[in-house]
Order: C-alpha cells, then structure tokens, then sequence
C-alpha cells in the first residue's frame, strides 16, 4: 500500500505539464505556422511509433521502476531545450527526446499498477486503482494548465523551469519504489522470448487485435482533438489565460469522472458502457457544428470529459485479457498504433485548418473515427469469448 502511494506521487509530480493547455500558442507565439506545429506533432509521434514497442519490451526487460526512471529523464531534458532555444530543428530534437520519455513512461505506468495488485491478489481492485491514479494524473494537469495561462504572463520559460521542478521531486518519488517482481528471480525472461510471446499472442488471438485498434484510434484522434482545441478556443476570441483555464477545468472534471469511473464500471455491463460514451461523444461532435462559442465550448469539454470515463473501463477490458510477462510490450502496441495515427493525421488537420474551419474539420475526423471504432469494438465482443483471457506461450512462472 505504502508503494502505491510513493506510485501516485510519482504520477502527480510527474504530469506538471505547465505548457500542455497552452503550447501551441506558444508556438504561435514564436511566430510558426499551424503546419509547422503539425510537423512537430508529427515528429513526436514518429518517434513515438518507432520507440514504443522497444520501450514496451524494455520495460518488461529491465522491469517498471528503471524504466519509468528512464523516461522521466528524458522529459526533463526536452523541457531544457524549450527553455534554451527557439530553433525549429532543435525543438523538433526536443519532440524526438520527448517522444522517448512518453514512450518509456506510457504503459509502464499501467502495467507496474496492475501487477502491484496482481502480487496482493487483488487484481479485481485495479479498476478502483487505474482510477485513483488517473485521477492523480489529471488533478497535476488541471493545476498546472490552469497556472500555465498565468505563468506565461510573466515569462514563458517559468513554464518549463517549473516542470523541470516538478519531474525531479518525481524522480524522487520513483527512486523510493519497489519494483513489483511476481517472476522468480531465476526465471527472468529473455528480449526474444518477450517478442516470440507478445507476436504468438496476437497470431493466436486476432480478436484482440480489433481491440487494440479500437483503443488506438479512439485514443489518437480525441488527443489531436483536444491539443487543436488550444486553436480551436482562441480562434473564439478567447484569452490565452482563459484558454488555460478551460483546460484545468476539463482536467477538474476529469478527475472526478476517474474516481467513479470504477463504480460505474461495476454497476453497469461493461461493453454497454463503452458504447454508451461513445454513442454520447458522437452527439457532441455534432452539436459542436451550431456556430455559436459557448455550444462549441460545451461539446469540447464534455468530449474531453468523457475520456477520462473510456480510458481507466478499456484500461480494466484490455489488462484483464493479457498475462503479465508481455503487459507492457502488448500496451506499447495500443500506444504505438495512437502515435502512428496520430502522426498521419496531425500534419493533415493542420494542413487542411489553413484553408477550412478547423472545428468542422475536428468533427469530420472525430465522428469518423468513431464509426471505426464502434465497429472494431462490436466486432471484438462478438468475437470475444466469455471470460477469456489471452494465454502466453511463455514458461514463466507467476508467483
């Protein structure tokens, strides 16, 4: 118990972001061009694309705590150089480094959380657990976007000095955990054999591989979504500080959509739920076509809202479907299809907001993304079978 509660620390110091709510203003502000910024998107998630499955394997290899170390190391260095240069190549060096730590970071996260659990023989609490940290998570983003907006009044480099602060007491934090080993230590896999598992998986379950998809394509497009939202608000005559501010609230929201998100979770029949956030977001994207500031603001709060209700309920769905030796490599597989999709269709909406309203070309991307993902889903609970979960080939035994 007293590790997972260094765990949360570590969560909440380590997503003071203060430039989130806010940083392609700043690029703006720097004079470049919304295809520019798409570009540099694009770079993170190459890098991202290309480094998660290493990343994946890499943690499952050198185990949670090193690994989440790791990246936290390169999310400071990013933050140096945004404070030190202006460059277009050297900020987009800063994407590639900072693509590095998300991708050592994302999965990781989930899984030391699920097997910390799965040691306690509690793994029936991880959903109560997703829950709390991503409420952690989004509690850190919801102050530091709401201070950002302010922090820019007196110097847009405070804005990465802080997060600079805030990821070292994080450090802090992860150096105090325990590595949560439920191998024996004799029997420590192998990089091959952690591949060999994860690829038999997914030749002898094509099922999940419809989840993933599904996971991925709704992940990729809501996060362009609501990183185009910074545009998005100011194109509504909305004040940069105020822009902030709209994003800690959504955070606020999302904090308390996470905390309950268990009990609905356990309430209500799993797959309904996932349809039903979905069914409502795509009510929203159409109710956001109205011409008219305040709808356009309501539908991207509550769609952004509702992600933090689908993220921890497919977060408990995938977790329980896969064994623990591959869990981070098989996660880096949901985070390495988002980066990809999101590298393609970042530039794109970029590219294409220079020439047609940007929030009639959110919407089209967003409502088509969902029609793929209702169908990769239905699919994969048509298929699925009922209380299955995915068997690895490993010898690899869980104590």
């Amino acid at each position: 118990m007293k590790n997972r509660f260094y765990f949360y620390l570590s969560g909440f110091f380590g997503n003071f972001y203060f430039e989130r709510g806010i940083w392609i203003l700043y690029l703006l502000h720097l004079k470049f061009s919304l295809y520019e910024i798409g570009i540099l998107q694009a770079i993170l998630n190459i890098t991202m694309t290309v480094f998660e499955l290493p990343s994946g394997i890499i943690s499952d290899y050198l185990r949670r705590r090193k690994t989440l170390f790791l990246g936290h190391l390169f999310i400071i260095l990013y933050m140096l150089i945004f404070v030190f240069s202006q460059d277009f190549w050297f900020l987009a060096l800063g994407h590639v480094i900072y693509g590095i730590g998300l991708s050592l970071i994302s999965g990781t996260e989930e899984s030391y959380l699920y097997e910390s659990y799965e040691k306690e023989g509690k793994v029936e609490s991880y959903g109560k657990g997703i829950g709390i940290y991503v409420a952690c998570v989004t509690a850190a983003l919801a102050l530091s976007m709401g201070l950002g907006g302010y922090l820019q009044l007196i110097s847009w480099h405070l804005i990465f000095y802080m997060g600079i602060f805030m990821h070292l007491l994080s450090l802090i934090f992860i150096f105090s955990l325990e590595d949560v080993d439920i191998y024996e230590k004799s029997s420590k896999q192998s990089i091959k054999s952690i591949l060999n598992d994860s690829y038999n998986v997914l030749r002898e379950n094509t099922t999940l591989i419809y989840l993933i998809f599904a996971l991925a394509i709704f992940s990729s497009i809501i996060s362009v979504y609501y990183m185009y939202g910074q545009k998005l608000l100011f194109n509504l005559q909305i004040d940069i500080k105020e822009v902030g501010l709209i994003f800690s609230i959504i955070s606020l929201l999302q904090v308390v959509i996470s905390l309950v998100s268990s009990r609905i979770s356990d309430k209500y029949n799993q797959k309904d739920t996932i349809f039903f956030i979905l069914f409502i977001i795509l009510i929203f994207y159409l109710v956001s076509l109205i011409n008219n500031t305040y709808v356009v603001l309501l539908a991207f709060i509550v769609i952004n809202t509702l992600y933090a209700l689908f993220e921890p309920i497919t977060s408990v769905l995938f977790n329980n479907e896969v064994k623990t030796n591959i869990r981070a490599t098989l996660l880096s597989v949901i985070n390495l299809a988002t980066s990809l999709i999101m590298a393609i269709i970042f530039p794109l909406i970029g590219f294409l907001g220079e020439y047609i309203d940007l929030n009639i070309v959110l919407v089209i991307v967003g409502m088509s993304s969902l029609m793929v993902c209702f169908f990769c889903l239905f699919v994969y609970f048509k298929r699925k079978q009922p209380n299955s979960i995915v068997e690895s080939n490993s010898s690899i035994d869980i104590s």
